[in-house]
Formats: C-alpha cells, structure tokens, sequence
C-alpha cells in the first residue's frame, strides 16, 4: 500500500466515524466547530450561523475527508500498462517486477543481529548519504528478548522500510546454487520445484 492511499484511508475512515459518532449521539462535535468559527473571526462567525453548525460540520468533517480520502484511494491504485500480444510473455512480467522493485523507496534503516553467540549482538545502521551508518549496538544477555523499540515494527514501518538481518555461524547455513535454461516462466517454476 502506497502513501496515497494509506492517506486516503485514513481520511475515509475518519469522515466516516465523525459522522457515525454524530448519528449514535456519541460525541457532538458541534460545539466545537462553533468555538473554532467564533476564533477564526467574525465573518467565519456569521457564515457558521447563517448556514448551520450542524450542516458545516457535515460539510468540513465528513463529507470533504470522505471526498478527498476517496480521490487519493483512487488515484493511489497502481496501473499496469497496457500489453500487447506480443508483451504477455512470462519472462516479460518478471522483467516488469524487477523494474518495479527497483522504483521502491530504499532502506531507510538495517538491523543486524549475530545469532548463535551468547551473548547476542545487534547493530542498527541509518541510511545516509548513499551508505550506512551505525546508529545503536546493543548486547541482549541470554534468555531476555531484543528490545522492542529496535526490532518491532510500528507505523513508522508503513512508510520508512526497514531490512533485519540475522548473522548466522556457516555451518548452520546451507547454500545451493542452481541453474537452468531460459523458457517460460511456468515450465522454470516446475524445474524449481522439481
């Protein structure tokens, strides 16, 4: 989910629960738009009373939110571009992923944690100016988790990305390199899994 439409769903719910708050009698917030117009001013005073605290507050608090998060939900769904016959070939839609994760925001910050060694040791680097920078290490003793605030994601995550590494010993790693010859995407699925 892009930032476009994270925004957008956030001012859809909002406009949403106002105006269900306002319907079940939970909360009023007309009181509060008559305050807010009384300090804006008298002509913003005199325009809320002429047309109605109640109708403003439907207007500025639901239906623009609700409006505006619609056209951002909207505008924020990724298009694919139009294929050709020609363009459908499997090895094609692999080339257009690729370009399409290449487009992505960087790595905004990278943990790194040495595994299998007690006591555990973790690094935090920030992304700066091209490379990486170590921000924190901490050491965690046996037995007690790694902090929260370092590993834990939060909704910061949904718009900085975030790369956790484990430091595994090699002889608990197994690698193995394979290769095959160029065909159709489905046919190089079956190998894989073969």
């Amino acid at each position: 989910m892009n930032l476009r439409r994270t925004i957008g769903l956030v001012l859809v719910v909002v406009g949403v629960a106002v105006a269900g708050l306002k319907l079940a009698k939970v909360y009023d917030p007309v009181p509060v738009v008559e305050r807010l117009s009384a300090k804006a001013g008298p002509k913003v005073s005199n325009f809320v009373k002429k047309t109605g605290p109640d109708y403003v507050m439907y207007v500025v608090l639901v239906a623009i939110p609700v409006v505006v998060g619609s056209i951002l939900l909207a505008s924020g769904q990724s298009r694919r571009p139009a294929q050709t016959a020609e363009e459908t070939h499997p090895t094609d839609t692999a080339v257009w992923k690729s370009q399409r994760a290449e487009k992505k925001s960087g790595i905004q910050s990278c943990n790194v944690l040495q595994a299998e060694v007690e006591p555990r040791q973790l690094w935090q680097f920030d992304a700066r100016n091209g490379g990486f920078i170590l921000n924190r290490q901490q050491t965690a003793p046996p037995g007690e988790p790694l902090p929260a605030r370092v590993v834990a994601k939060d909704w910061r995550s949904l718009f900085q990305r975030k790369l956790n590494v484990a430091w595994l010993p090699s002889e608990h790693v197994f690698l193995r390199v394979a290769q095959f010859p160029l065909s159709d995407f489905k046919e190089t699925l079956s190998m894989v899994a073969l």
